[in-house]
């Protein structure tokens, strides 16, 4: 029996991670809730097959990402508003709750990833740096490119080309995450809305 389906847990893993849909819905967030790091928008998440020359999974939704230092919490909904999943992340654990309430417990997010979706590689550790529009500081960056303020707009990190733009005071509005392996193109796109 599959915990959460595979589509499912895509658009939540992608937050991310990723341009959007105009009929994703943007989620709304108790005020209460809202903290300094607080992103809300919307994702796209295609991966294409290569070998086959088409999609093979495309999901898109809305996200609200709350980065509270030591923890993390990342709420996923489908195009209508509907929650799918949260994951709370700190430094012991990483857990998954699905809209039926289940839970999936892993010692990291990219553990967590790693079991739920058989290895695929998606940028869990990297979308918390990047959606500030930093790079991730236990990883080796390439093609670093900075705008005239010195904002960070590319560089591949951990086998992701990334690309970021319209910044806001949090960091950047706009990001794009590229991986190419040699089966496949996974592409993310995040649009933070406020």
């Amino acid at each position: 029996m599959q915990f959460i389906p595979r589509k499912a847990f895509i658009c939540l893993c992608l937050v991310a991670t990723a341009l959007l849909a105009a009929c994703s819905v943007t989620p709304s967030v108790d005020q209460q809730q809202i903290t300094e790091q607080t992103r809300i928008g919307r994702f796209a998440v295609l991966a294409f097959d290569k070998r086959e020359g088409v999609n093979k999974e495309a999901v898109q939704g809305g996200f609200v990402w709350r980065d509270l230092g030591t923890n993390l919490v990342l709420d996923l909904t489908n195009p209508l508003g509907s929650t799918l999943a949260r994951v709370e992340v700190s430094d012991f654990q990483s857990v998954l709750i699905n809209s039926a309430g289940q839970r999936m417990v892993a010692p990291s997010p990219d553990d967590l990833l790693a079991r739920v979706l058989d290895g695929r590689p998606l940028p869990v550790s990297g979308i918390r740096y990047w959606v500030k529009g930093e790079l991730m500081p236990t990883a080796q960056a390439l093609g670093v490119t900075h705008d005239e303020q010195g904002r960070l707009l590319t560089a591949e990190q951990n086998g992701w080309q990334i690309s970021l733009s319209e910044y806001d005071a949090k960091g950047p509005t706009r990001m794009h995450l590229l991986r190419n392996e040699p089966a496949e193109r996974i592409s993310v796109r995040l649009s933070v809305d406020r």
